[in-house]
């Protein structure tokens, strides 16, 4: 996916330079603005989309993500055998889901308490109910 991202914006990056020569004697100035803002707005559309499907990757290979909601309590078995019982599930980025021991109002009070886990390293996740 890094390859894919890297690799589309170095041919964009080429495509417009080449393109800014050619015009540039014709043009001038203005053709290196044009080039940029073509540029930043591609690379945008780009970042855009791979992010979405980073996140159906992620969602496909862990489904319980797609069903869990902030301030929802859970209990988490990691591969190493901790467990961790009881732990507010607040959100998740990339591979990494964030869970704290305290109650989903008083977080704000104490981001220290708030545990990065990643989700490679989740074996089992039970929801709690209320």
């Amino acid at each position: 996916m890094k390859y894919f991202y890297w690799l589309s914006r170095f041919a964009l990056f080429w495509g417009l330079s080449s393109t800014a020569k050619y015009f540039y004697k014709s043009y001038g100035w203005w053709t290196v603005v044009v080039g940029i803002s073509i540029f930043l707005i591609v690379d945008w559309v780009i970042n855009k989309k791979l992010e979405e499907i980073k996140e159906k990757e992620i969602i496909k290979k862990y489904p319980y993500l797609k069903t869990l909601k902030s301030g929802q309590l859970i209990s988490l078995k990691l591969k190493n055998g901790k467990e961790l019982t009881h732990m507010t599930y607040y959100y998740f980025i990339d591979d990494v889901i964030s869970v704290s021991n305290l109650p989903y109002g008083e977080i704000i009070e104490s981001l220290k308490s708030i545990q990065y886990i990643k989700l490679k390293k989740i074996q089992t996740l039970e929801m709690i109910e209320k």
